[in-house]
């Protein structure tokens, strides 16, 4: 038995705020640590949690709250002051930082509070302010991480025509030598960091790619108005320039999935292709597009499509390398990680109060309940299947036995794509239960 999804006019004045309210918990949380353990952030993430599920989860929030969006981006903005954040040395870096994050903050609520050109300037005074931010960290911290070594070095190899899944790699935090852990479309992102000089700048180049993509959604499915806070809530979170910053390989398929859903109207089969090379990179996305998959007829067609796309690249490789130990590398080589007390989550929470972490059954008996809470109300709207992900992804981050900030930036852009597509009720609509009866789809839900 599934429960649908409700109309527009049932909504209430706390949906208006679910979205924000998590979005900026997430956020801060991130921010705290830097991604790492805090244990005020893991606290900040379990209420995100309970925000979604309690105010109204998958159901349209109705007319935009500037007053929402605009203390969402404000604490954002301001959070890439964090001290976990700022590289203190050189001196100098603290205090720029400060100034670009009190210019982002304003650049960031001027896109959602005025009109015009003068939104136009205040998006570039926001976009200056992350660039500031984001090339003064690269200037004061030369971060050398191993996820650099595991990227550079493989698509060397590949370009060499030497297999790179029978190389091992360190990592440092697990104490392991796997082979490589990412699927070979990570030998493209290698390549084109080898051709510009940095993995950053491609990192930084799909960030770009991300904000607009996101905008443009909302801008062509539901209307300009809920385009600029969409945007200038990512361009404002600290999450996303620290995964350029870092290199994380979740750049690329949550990218392909904001590509894909701005395409899938008029380029279809090009929107599915993309979403299928960012699946060759990490899988981790699929947990967003869990309910699109079981109940949207249409999305289900093109996202088994790009799964299937997405094996057929990888089939050589995986021949290559020798099927079982490409499908341990790639996937089975997590079960092998030891739980990390320094990761952003429940289990690190636990080990820092009683230096002992949370016997498995906790971690699978709340991903369970999760799963069962959200399969019993079945989503009609790609917004609310994209939520329900969300919402699932971000119960198995925080229970994980080691999660990072790339994670949760998949969360964090499932929230917004689902910000993106949910309908806007007008009060007309909502006094009079019109715009559609929203429980209804714009796309199939039949198989």
């Amino acid at each position: 038995m599934c429960v649908n999804v409700v109309r527009v006019g049932e909504h209430t004045g706390l949906a208006r705020w679910r979205l924000p309210l998590a979005i900026g918990l997430i956020g801060f949380a991130n921010a705290l640590g830097d991604g790492q353990y805090n244990g005020v952030g893991v606290v900040a993430i379990g209420l995100a949690i309970v925000a979604l599920a309690t105010m109204g989860l998958g159901r349209p929030p109705g007319a935009l709250s500037p007053r929402a969006w605009g203390v969402l981006v404000l604490v954002l903005a301001l959070s890439n002051n964090s001290p976990a954040l700022v590289n203190a040395s050189p001196g100098w870096v603290p205090s720029l930082i400060l100034v670009a994050s009190f210019a982002l903050a304003l650049g960031a609520m001027g896109m959602i509070g005025l009109r015009g050109g003068v939104r136009l300037a205040a998006a570039a005074l926001a976009v200056g302010a992350d660039l500031a931010i984001f090339f003064t960290n690269l200037f004061a911290n030369p971060l050398r991480e191993d996820l650099f070594t595991i990227i550079t070095v493989s698509g060397r190899l590949f370009l060499r025509g030497v297999d790179p899944y029978r190389a091992h790699f360190v990592i440092s935090h697990q104490h392991l030598t796997p082979g490589l852990t990412y699927g070979p479309g990570i030998f493209l992102v290698g390549l084109l960091g080898r051709a510009v000089g940095t993995i950053r700048l491609v990192d930084l180049a799909l960030a770009a790619l991300l904000v607009l993509a996101i905008w443009w959604l909302a801008r062509q499915s539901v209307e300009l108005e809920v385009a600029w806070p969409v945007a200038a809530a990512l361009l404002a979170a600290p999450l996303l320039w620290r995964a350029a910053f870092i290199g994380y390989a979740e750049m690329v398929p949550v990218t392909g999935l904001a590509v894909w859903l701005v395409l899938r109207d008029h380029h279809p089969r090009f929107g599915v292709s993309v979403l299928a090379v960012g699946l060759t990179v990490v899988p981790t996305v699929l947990p967003l597009l869990l309910f699109a998959w079981l109940w949207l007829g249409r999305a289900r067609r093109e996202i088994t499509a790009a799964g299937v796309i997405a094996l057929l690249l990888m089939t050589p490789f995986a021949l290559w390398a020798g099927l079982p130990r490409f499908v341990y590398d790639t996937g089975l080589v997590e079960f092998a990680f030891s739980p990390s007390h320094e990761a952003l989550g429940l289990n690190s929470l636990w080990w820092h109060w009683t230096h002992t972490y949370l016997p498995a059954w906790v971690g699978l008996a709340a991903i369970g309940l999760a799963l069962a809470a959200l399969l019993w109300r079945r989503p009609n709207l790609l917004a609310a299947a994209l939520e329900f992900g969300a919402v699932l992804l971000l119960v198995v981050v925080w229970v994980a036995k080691f999660a990072h900030s790339g994670y949760y930036l998949i969360v964090v852009v499932g929230l917004l794509l689902a910000a993106s597509l949910y309908p806007v009720a007008t009060p007309k609509d909502a006094a009079q239960g019109s715009h559609a009866d929203l429980g209804v789809a714009p796309e199939s839900a039949a198989p």
